[in-house]
């Protein structure tokens, strides 16, 4: 029997463990949540699916210029030393955890399926901008715009020309999401050392805290170094507002409550190992092959429904009440990546400025009405 993803392999031989020492307070239920959960995910990679393969035949999947404003030679070298760190450490987790395991083992094992978890939710990294564009990348990494348009029901004008930075973002949703979930638990495993009589509630609270320092100090930096940027918040609770490196203070609190629920989701489970989505996995009638599908899919299910938990609040919070872009954004095309301004007939966001829809009159940088189509 395969344990869920969040045991290593040691683990999944002896599930009743450290991490599933507090959960294991309720006796076996007969339900089935797998299978819910996996009906979830298979939901999840077919709209992931559609839109990829959507975005791949549409004709826009070209790289996104840089424009006019010079790049400063210390973002070039940057640019490539993050893009090759990238890739190798996403190709060393991947086998290391999922490809080498698998070879040996003859069947994929929990941080395998951890691996591919991870990988399943790259297709949400736009979805903040689903009103208008309040995430932009700096067009100078390897890119072929963005999918974004394709996403069911989108709204923001121009987004495929966010240079998503396939090199750089694409495999850090492998090592990054890995290696930082579990490093969250390893802080759970840690506060429950020292403190043995802790509860739930203090563990995840600890945890949250932990993630939200660590977050800021992270984003602080990769905004200053021009990796990516937020064009588009809420003046009076964002650091350093007017520069091109301002940071929301509600994308700190909302990211560390996406990563603490996904370090909470693998480090609670129950005496056979499963988290809180795969339980019943047991009960379902069929091979041990498909038993592994089954939890890969509620995996994904739980960890896409996450994401999609922050993106939803972050349009809400940020795509309906965020001030005008800063100058200093406007200023360096290669953030810009021509989706408003001069060169265009769309207005950057701002509260004076009306969101506009597919097809819908809009503002021209100059104020002048666009007719809608």
């Amino acid at each position: 029997m395969n344990a869920g993803p969040g045991a290593t392999t040691s683990e999944a031989s002896t599930p009743a463990g450290p991490d599933s020492s507090l959960v294991d307070l309720q006796p076996e239920h007969r339900s089935t949540p797998v299978k819910f959960w996996a009906s979830i995910g298979a939901v999840f990679l077919l709209v992931e699916a559609y839109v990829i393969v959507a975005w791949l035949t549409s004709g826009q999947a070209t790289a996104t210029p840089r424009g006019p404003t010079h790049v400063p030679g210390w973002m070039s070298v940057l640019a490539v030393l993050a893009q090759a760190g990238s890739v190798i450490a996403g190709s060393a987790v991947a086998y290391a955890f999922l490809i080498r395991p698998w070879i040996k083992q003859r069947r994929i094992t929990a941080d395998g399926i951890l691996v591919l978890v991870f990988a399943s939710v790259y297709w949400q990294d736009p979805l903040m901008s689903y009103a208008q564009n309040q995430l932009t990348y700096n067009s100078l990494y390897v890119n072929l715009g963005s999918w974004a348009p394709h996403l069911p029901g989108w709204v923001a004008p121009r987004a495929h020309l966010v240079p998503e930075p396939l090199l750089l973002i694409g495999p850090s949703y492998i090592w990054w999401a890995f290696g930082f979930v579990t490093l969250g638990n390893l802080v759970m495993r840690r506060a429950q050392a020292r403190w043995p009589r802790i509860g739930r509630v203090s563990l995840i609270l600890i945890t949250y805290g932990f993630f939200a320092l660590t977050i800021f100090v992270i984003e602080s930096l990769m905004m200053r170094s021009g990796v990516w940027s937020f064009p588009s918040a809420i003046r009076s609770v964002t650091l350093w507002g007017g520069h091109y490196y301002q940071l929301p203070i509600y994308e700190v609190i909302l990211a560390a409550a996406w990563w603490t629920a996904l370090a909470a989701l693998r480090f609670f489970k129950d005496r056979r190992g499963n988290t809180v989505v795969e339980r019943g996995v047991e009960s379902v009638s069929t091979s041990g092959r498909r038993r592994t599908l089954l939890r890969l899919l509620a995996l994904v299910g739980a960890a896409n429904s996450i994401f999609l938990g922050y993106n939803i609040a972050y349009v809400f919070i940020g795509g309906l009440h965020a001030g005008p872009w800063p100058t200093d954004i406007q200023y360096r095309s290669y953030l810009v990546d021509n989706l408003c301004g001069p060169g265009t007939t769309y207005a950057c966001p701002g509260p004076g400025v009306p969101i506009p829809r597919p097809g819908s009159a809009h503002l021209a940088p100059s104020g002048e009405l666009i007719p809608s189509g």
